[in-house]
């Protein structure tokens, strides 16, 4: 049976002004600005209302740390715009014809800063990439129609002004009101394969691009359940039209590691180091409960390009696929003799497969030595769609992709990224590695 949303309990009576209040603590019900006030005020409440609506038992954390923020801002903005005379009508004169109600009364009040909000161009960072027109003409959206592949949650719903009832596909104005919002965020970087990432607020990011693995939200929700000490970010909702894919999900406050990564020093790198290792052993030692390798019924590898692989029951099985390639092109004695190096026997534990400092989220926060001097603190993993169930030295092999043999300035500046590999992940594995750069220079060929 399905549960009823408790009723939100009305704060009417805390909310009324008393009688002994400034005058200027009350607005007129019949004002512009108590039209405004009220309106936002129904809407933050509305965001709590779905989220009861969906779980009476919700978490509701997020939501109230959420309008912690942004509440004062969106106020702020509200009397603004309330204020304003409507449109073709002169404000009134200024100087020694009429003087405003500040000048008499004193100062004005000094206004709350307006905090960015959803689509505001106040997160936009000038030295940060913009959008191409490529990546322009995936935001237009026209090639759709586009489906819910994913529930949205309350932060979604509220971001498009949906109804929290609302049908599988989206409407042409939800669409075109998505598409304005997603134009106006920041762009937080490039990924491989022509995908990208925005930000939307300071509480939602967005990844975009074709094929995205829709596994990964699930992958996302394995993680959070299984090891719940390890940050990673939350799966929002999935938009789809069945070739482009738009993943909504929570933000993680901080940086990239690959952003600070040059600047840091050897002491900062180790702290790095350890609190990585942490979290790679807790992730590793996930109890192991599956019949085939990688997720959902097949591996990936990806090199220069991403391989699915099925029928993967077994180490044997995974291996017998990986040289498969070499079917056509290489000599059988040499593919044997590969083959005969690929050892069956690993533990087989789980594994992100992409740790690359740009997946990495740290933040800078005074240290709990009382000398107050500033730490590194890792702050999140993020980009889990290779994520699976692989052999032990998978990781370590694949987060060495991260240092190809001939460098970019980008690559150079992550050319000790592998000195600080955690032992959880690096320790004993280095004839893997060497095995799997002869595949990887053979597959080349």
């Amino acid at each position: 049976m399905k549960r009823k949303a408790p009723d939100v309990p009305d704060t009417s009576d805390h909310m009324r002004v008393a009688p002994d209040a400034p005058a200027h603590a009350a607005t007129p019900s019949d004002s512009p600005s108590a039209t405004a006030l009220t309106r936002l005020n129904v809407s933050v409440m509305s965001m709590f209302k779905a989220a009861l609506a969906k779980d009476p038992t919700a978490d509701l954390q997020s939501l109230f740390e959420r309008y912690a923020t942004e509440y004062p801002g969106r106020r702020a903005k509200a009397l603004t715009r309330s204020s304003r005379p409507p449109k073709g009508q002169q404000p009134p004169p200024s100087g020694n014809d009429c003087q405003s109600s500040s000048s008499i009364d004193g100062p004005p009040p000094q206004s709350v800063p307006a905090l960015p909000s959803f689509s505001s161009t106040a997160f936009r960072d000038p030295n940060k990439p913009r959008l191409s027109s490529v990546q322009r003409r995936i935001l237009n959206l026209s090639d759709g129609p586009y489906a819910v592949a994913r529930e949205f949650d309350a932060e979604l719903i509220s971001l498009l002004k949906l109804d929290s009832g609302a049908g599988t596909t989206l409407s042409d104005d939800v669409v075109k009101r998505l598409s304005t919002i997603l134009c106006d965020a920041e762009v937080l970087g490039s990924q491989p394969h022509g995908r990208f990432v925005l930000r939307l607020s300071q509480v939602s990011v967005v990844k975009i691009g074709n094929n995205l693995e829709p596994a990964e939200a699930e992958i996302l929700d394995f993680v959070r359940t299984s090891v719940p000490d390890v940050p990673v970010p939350v799966c929002q909702g999935i938009l789809s039209n069945g070739r482009i894919s738009l993943m909504f999900l929570s933000a993680i406050p901080g940086q990239c590691l690959s952003s600070l990564w040059p600047q840091l020093s050897h002491d900062e790198k180790k702290q790095v180091q350890q609190q990585l290792g942490g979290v790679m052993q807790r992730i590793r030692h996930i109890p192991t409960a599956v019949t085939e390798l990688g997720w959902c019924g097949y591996a990936k590898d990806c090199r220069r390009n991403t391989r699915k692989i099925t029928g993967t029951a077994s180490e044997q099985d995974f291996n017998d696929n990986l040289i498969r390639p070499l079917l056509p092109t290489i000599n059988g004695s040499y593919r044997d003799l590969i083959r005969s190096k690929l050892r069956d026997c690993h533990r087989i534990v789980f594994t992100h497969a992409d740790l690359h400092p740009r997946n990495i989220i740290v933040q800078r926060c005074i240290g709990g030595d009382g000398a107050g001097k500033a730490e590194l603190r890792l702050a999140g993993i993020v980009d889990w769609e290779l994520a699976g169930w692989y052999p032990e030295y998978w990781e370590y092999v694949k987060a060495l992709n991260t240092l190809p043999a001939h460098c970019n300035d980008a690559d150079v500046a992550l050319a000790d990224w592998w000195r600080y590999l955690p032992a959880e992940i690096a320790a004993g594995y280095d004839a893997e590695w060497a095995l799997d750069q002869i595949l990887e220079r053979v597959l080349a060929e």
